[in-house]
């Protein structure tokens, strides 16, 4: 395998930026819980320019569905271009408690079950994000190899990994 090169880097635009979020369904939001910074995994769709997911019971996730800010966070590698990306959003969250909005997108969110009794909405303010683009030789089968001062380290994209 040839040594990694530096991967180019290109700052996206927001309409670039939501349309790699609309391609993935997994995300992280970050939030305060206790006055610490909390990050936890949600799986999402996007309605319009806003981040709508489920919340399980986890009192950590309360936090969002009181109208308070948070940030959001998805990333993926797209091997057919040889690049991968990483985008940030922050926006106000509160919970969805209209029937007739709950019910429009409660049809494409993943499936309930049990633990996830809320939806929260991110209504994004801000989102920005970047491609790292790389010669193939950089991306091996789905997997980011990333140049560190201990050399090579492989780096798996769930997606990638279920082509």
């Amino acid at each position: 395998m040839a040594a990694p090169t530096t991967p180019a880097l290109e700052i996206l635009r927001p309409n670039e930026c939501f349309a790699y979020l609309r391609a993935e369904r997994v995300g992280r939001v970050a939030l305060s819980v206790d006055a610490l910074p909390t990050v936890l995994r949600v799986d999402y769709v996007l309605d319009g320019k806003d981040i709508v997911f489920r919340a399980s019971a986890d009192p950590r996730l309360s936090a969002a569905t009181s109208t308070t800010v948070v940030a959001f966070q998805a990333d993926g590698c797209d091997v057919a271009h040889h690049a991968a990306w990483s985008i940030v959003a922050q926006g106000v969250a509160s919970a969805v408690v209209d029937p007739v909005e709950l019910a429009k997108v409660e049809r494409v969110l993943v499936p309930d079950d049990s633990r996830c009794t809320r939806v929260v909405r991110i209504r994004t303010g801000n989102i920005s994000g970047i491609r790292m683009a790389t010669p193939a030789a950089d991306l091996d089968g789905g997997r980011w190899i990333a140049s560190l001062p201990d050399g090579p380290q492989l780096a798996t994209s769930p997606k990638a990994a279920t082509r």
